[in-house]
């Protein structure tokens, strides 16, 4: 049986569940849920995270009105997906819908790095000026995903906001699984989210992007999440950082993204 999932993130065994806070006192206020990385088969970072993490591979995804397909990388607070073109013609017919070319994100010279967000309380009143709403074609639930247009600048990270229920459930332990996973899936999940090195928070994400991106309005979203960090370098460059670096070991991954994992 396989896990449904949607564009760019597993939920087949996510839902967001909302605290007992009282929303109407807070403005809304966005936080990391996930991380994308455009990447083509074969590359040094899909090789990595084969190597290196448990792939769930029942969630495994074809977006076939967006030309793509996600392979995702579970853990305890987040996931990774790993984003693959398939289809450039199709990629090409779903420009304006998703309101920015995204085929340049694999190429060296633009940013292959994707942030998805969560916005609670979830008010998206007022953010017509500055964001895109999109749907995939083949969604049967006609959720919407909240794009920013400076997304349009492919030297930025992408990032999209999702609905609540399309977040990413966090785990407190694989103990919790039990507890909030349904009976077909429970055996898989606790398998997804168990790794060869025992890597189970990630707790920091560092991206580097050139100097003449720094000021960017994507990159200005991204510094004000506690858990991510843009700063200036050479070129693209990110490092994940699990566990709060307990253990003091490092992987490193070349090629046109370089990567080193902390954990």
């Amino acid at each position: 049986m396989r896990f449904s999932v949607g564009l760019f993130f597993f939920a087949g065994v996510v839902a967001f569940c909302l605290s007992s806070c009282d929303f109407r006192k807070q403005p809304p206020e966005l936080s990391f849920d996930h991380l994308v990385l455009f990447v083509e088969q074969g590359d040094s970072i899909d090789r990595f995270f084969h190597q290196h993490f448990t792939l769930a591979e029942k969630a495994t995804t074809v977006h076939d009105s967006q030309g793509t397909e996600g392979h995702y990388f579970l853990f305890f607070n987040t996931f990774v997906e790993l984003l693959y073109l398939n289809d450039s013609s199709k990629a090409v017919e779903n420009e304006t819908r998703f309101g920015s070319a995204y085929i340049p994100r694999w190429s060296p010279e633009y940013c292959p790095i994707g942030v998805g967000l969560q916005l609670m309380p979830f008010d998206t009143s007022g953010m017509s000026a500055l964001y895109h709403t999109y749907s995939s074609i083949n969604d049967g639930s006609f959720n919407f995903y909240w794009m920013p247009k400076a997304n349009r600048n492919q030297e930025q990270p992408l990032l999209y906001i999702s609905e609540p229920e399309r977040s990413y459930h966090q785990f407190e332990s694989l103990e919790e699984v039990d507890e909030k996973v349904e009976d077909f899936k429970r055996e898989d999940v606790k398998r997804y989210l168990t790794h060869p090195k025992g890597m189970q928070r990630l707790s920091k994400i560092r991206i580097e992007v050139s100097a003449d991106q720094l000021n960017g309005k994507n990159v200005a979203t991204l510094n004000r999440l506690p858990q991510v960090e843009v700063s200036r370098g050479d070129g693209y460059r990110i490092v994940l950082e699990f566990d709060d670096h307990r253990r003091r070991k490092r992987l490193k991954s070349g090629g046109k993204l370089p990567l080193e994992v902390h954990y």
